[in-house]
């Protein structure tokens, strides 16, 4: 068997590493003891000042890192574990009324987009409104050739001729919930279908897509 020793420099930083990370599992950032302890800012200040301030690795640009150890945190909960418990029911129930809520917000969106049928400000395409499509295109785009497509014409008919905007308006307040976004493309084929139905456009839906 051939044993290869490994230099004393790199049997050093090794043993160093292996110190760090030691040390670095008796600690815990402020904030994630705030989340897995269920501590508040008022128990904090009970609690004392940090056991060590490092700066953040991820972001120099803001407030270093208050780090506390694991051992005297876990002390102090034992102590005071009334305390923490309530707090934790407490965080629990805000949890589960937060989520009902928004269970509610998610139902109370489904109803309005299944209730929700795109109205047509328009009886047909006339030589005006395509006039008005035109001059629409041209402020819009600077290499705009003056050729209407039907792609382009059913988007233009979509935002000025039909309610999709004003419903668009409407859902705004579901912004930033799960799966909201995923609600645009459905709602614009609707509106789509109505409009090509309406006037007999030959649609590319790759491409409409890509248009608002």
């Amino acid at each position: 068997m051939i044993i290869v020793k490994e230099p004393d420099e790199v049997i050093e930083n090794k043993g160093e590493e292996r110190e760090k990370k030691t040390k670095k599992s008796l600690y815990m950032t402020f904030s994630r003891a705030k989340s897995q302890y269920f501590l508040t800012d008022k128990m904090f200040k009970e609690i004392g000042e940090p056991d060590l301030i490092r700066p953040n690795p991820h972001y120099k640009s803001v407030a270093p890192m208050k780090l506390y150890l694991i051992e005297r945190l876990e002390n102090w909960i034992a102590k005071n574990s009334d305390l923490v418990e309530k707090v934790m029911l407490r965080r629990q129930k805000l949890s589960k009324i937060q989520k009902q809520a928004h269970k509610k917000r998610r139902e109370k969106l489904r109803q309005e987009i299944s209730e929700w049928a795109p109205e047509l400000y328009l009886d047909e395409l006339t030589e005006s409104v395509l006039q008005e499509a035109n001059t629409y295109y041209s402020y819009r785009y600077i290499d705009f050739n003056g050729e209407l497509t039907d792609n382009a014409i059913c988007s233009f008919i979509r935002h000025w001729y039909t309610d999709y905007e004003e419903f668009l308006v409407r859902i705004e307040k579901y912004k930033g919930q799960t799966g909201v976004a995923y609600i645009y493309p459905t709602l614009k084929h609707r509106v789509n279908t109505l409009i090509i139905n309406k006037f007999g456009l030959d649609v590319d839906y790759t491409k409409q897509s890509q248009n608002n």
